[in-house]
């Protein structure tokens, strides 16, 4: 797509890679718009038009050019969605799991708000990758294992909070620059959670 991509009705997003190559490329249409993989091309530039909200994201996310988050909601809603290796580290404002995520070694990404696991939904942090980030909030399960992941502050302290059924699988963690509350493990989330080794800094 070398302009704008405008969806105001259904596309059937399964198994396909929709590519951004325009400097300045768009999508445009309904408030939610579904795909499966996307990339921003080297040197490239995407951009959310007017009314549009939410981008879902079924499979894998690459950024290798100039990805411009606005105040959008990036919903990684496939049953395996990864983060590519991008030639340019990702920055978003929102982005929330309701499905699973999974960050590897090398993965960085930068969350200018919210980072939202939601219910029934699953996180992954293995080894060596780092997720920037002001808030954290878990309501689905958290896991991190390996060398080791990191989720660390944007600039101000770090929110993170598990509720509503949230559970942590931690096998080790690098946690920077957290708020007064640390880690914040509240009354409503799930009964069941497994630490076994937090590194806060």
């Amino acid at each position: 797509v070398n302009n704008a991509w405008t969806n105001n009705g259904t596309f059937t997003n399964t198994g396909s890679t929709v590519i951004f190559s325009g400097t300045s490329s768009s999508v445009n249409g309904s408030a939610t718009q579904p795909f499966y993989n996307l990339t921003v091309e080297n040197l490239k530039s995407f951009s959310f038009g007017a009314g549009v909200t939410t981008l879902r994201i079924a499979g894998q996310f690459v950024n290798d050019g100039t990805f411009n988050y606005g105040t959008s909601i990036v919903e990684f809603n496939g049953s395996n969605s990864t983060i590519g290796a991008c030639l340019v580290a990702p920055s978003f404002y929102d982005v929330t799991v309701s499905s699973k995520l999974t960050m590897d070694a090398g993965d960085t990404i930068t969350v200018l708000n919210q980072f939202k696991v939601n219910n029934g939904a699953n996180f992954f942090m293995i080894n060596s990758c780092t997720m920037n980030v002001k808030n954290v909030v878990i309501e689905g399960a958290f896991n991190a294992n390996g060398s080791v992941p990191t989720v660390q502050d944007t600039g101000s302290k770090l929110s993170f909070i598990v509720q509503n059924g949230g559970s942590l699988n931690i096998s080790d963690l690098n946690l920077m620059n957290p708020d007064n509350e640390g880690l914040k493990i509240v009354n409503t989330a799930s009964l069941t959670q497994s630490i076994g080794g937090i590194n806060f800094t």
